[in-house]
């Protein structure tokens, strides 16, 4: 006896119900608008289709079903897996900019804690009419110059093709 699968016949949908029985015993567990189908088939990537023969008689062909193809958004769009038999997720250029964006706005971060202190002498000795501290002053230009060169880089990202991104990261990592 060969393993069947149970469809509806108006949609070809399978069920994901497979039976192993005679024909008897498959007329019996039969609902109304179903039929069986030879083999054991995957309902999440087999559809049954009907199609006439030569002699005119309806014959269930099994088919690979493929999903309707998920709507895209700004940061995500879908390719066909043939492997899965599935849409696959993939990332959109933007959202691969902001995902190599991150680690240069955590650096950005980081230095503006840094900044407190430098901008704090500076202040207090603006507000006490005392002379800049010139440790304060050069620690404070020099931070402020890497922010810049991180905010240039984030120009760089956002500039980026989807060609040139990964080109763009890796000259400032070898350049760093």
């Amino acid at each position: 006896m060969i393993q069947r699968s149970l469809y509806v016949v108006e949609t070809g949908e399978l069920t994901g119900l497979r039976m192993t029985a005679d024909a008897e015993m498959l007329a019996l567990n039969t609902p109304p608008g179903h039929a069986w189908v030879d083999g054991a088939h995957d309902c999440r990537r087999f559809v049954v289709r009907l199609v006439t023969d030569d002699h005119g008689e309806q014959q269930a062909v099994v088919d690979a079903r493929i999903p309707a193809r998920p709507a895209d958004n700004d940061y995500q769009t879908w390719v066909w897996d043939e492997a899965t038999g599935d849409w696959r997720v993939s990332p959109t250029l933007a959202a691969l900019k902001i995902e190599r964006s991150k680690p240069v706005i955590e650096q950005l971060e980081a230095i503006d804690v840094r900044l407190v202190r430098p901008a704090g002498e500076i202040t207090q000795a603006l507000a006490l009419g005392q002379a800049i501290p010139s440790e304060a002053s050069e620690r404070l230009t020099s931070l402020n110059a890497q922010k810049a060169a991180l905010r240039q880089f984030l120009a760089e990202i956002a500039a980026a093709t989807a060609e040139s991104l990964d080109a763009v990261i890796t000259a400032r990592q070898v350049t760093t």
